[in-house]
């Protein structure tokens, strides 16, 4: 019975020692195998192509969303198998995927991956190594999640800021109200000691007054006769003073020259 091209190949490479495996040039097995390939009936593997990897990388990019949703999103609008969507490890999502860098780097002025660049330091680098699409719609993913995380916290720190120096402004405003309403009090309880003094004062001249009785009342009398007698009734040198609107020194002086 006569062997598939592919069964030859199979046998050929289990014949051969281990240094002809090997010595033999890669590309010369990869050449064979596309001839093989495209000369029988062996079904071929689906991978995933370059534009519907992107047009699921940036839906992750605009949307947030997971791997498989961004997957799903692209093979309906680029007329793909729905075979595509099936996890098993042997899927499409899983096989060989050689342009990770060159996605990465098509998208870079976009705002999404730039914030990514900027929050999550080294993460697109390894994206750009990534080797299948799982490992590189699944790390984008994570960058976008992540980097909307720190731009929401950032969000909410300058909130906070606002907010702190509201209160800062409103606790200087009532510092400032404090210390002028202390000002205020305290010129007021100024003004309240000098009205106590001049009320005691009054009172002092109406108490001396009354005590003078008739004879300060005496046209007559001259200050001085009224100062002499104002100290032998036992009047103070201040009480004789008010009494005569004169000051302490010529009571004292007067009330002296009599001795």
């Amino acid at each position: 019975m006569a062997l598939t091209p592919l069964q030859g190949f199979k046998e050929a490479l289990l014949e051969e020692t281990p240094q002809q495996a090997l010595s033999r040039n890669k590309r010369e097995k990869q050449t064979i195998l596309r001839e093989i390939y495209k000369n029988s009936d062996v079904p071929k593997k689906d991978y995933l192509d370059y534009e519907t990897a992107c047009i699921a990388y940036e839906y992750i990019l605009e949307h947030g969303v997971d791997k498989w949703k961004a997957l799903a999103y692209a093979i309906s609008v680029n007329n793909k198998p729905e075979e595509w969507l099936n996890k098993g490890s042997n899927g499409v999502m899983h096989r060989n995927f050689l342009h990770a860098k060159k996605i990465v780097e098509e998208y870079e002025k976009h705002p999404s991956q730039q914030s990514i660049k900027e929050n999550t330091e080294g993460l697109l680098t390894g994206i750009k190594s990534a080797n299948t699409p799982s490992k590189l719609l699944g790390k984008i993913y994570k960058g976008k999640t992540l980097s909307d995380k720190i731009d929401n916290l950032r969000e909410e720190v300058d909130h906070l800021k606002d907010k702190s120096l509201v209160a800062d402004k409103s606790i200087s405003n009532l510092n400032g109200l404090y210390w002028e309403s202390r000002e205020q009090i305290e010129s007021m309880s100024i003004c309240i000691q000098t009205l106590k003094k001049d009320i005691q004062g009054i009172d002092d001249r109406t108490s001396l007054l009354e005590l003078g009785g008739s004879q300060l009342n005496e046209q007559y009398m001259e200050p001085k006769e009224r100062a002499k007698l104002l100290r032998s009734e036992g009047r103070t040198l201040e009480q004789v003073a008010i009494l005569l609107n004169k000051n302490e020194k010529t009571i004292r002086r007067w009330t002296k020259e009599e001795h």
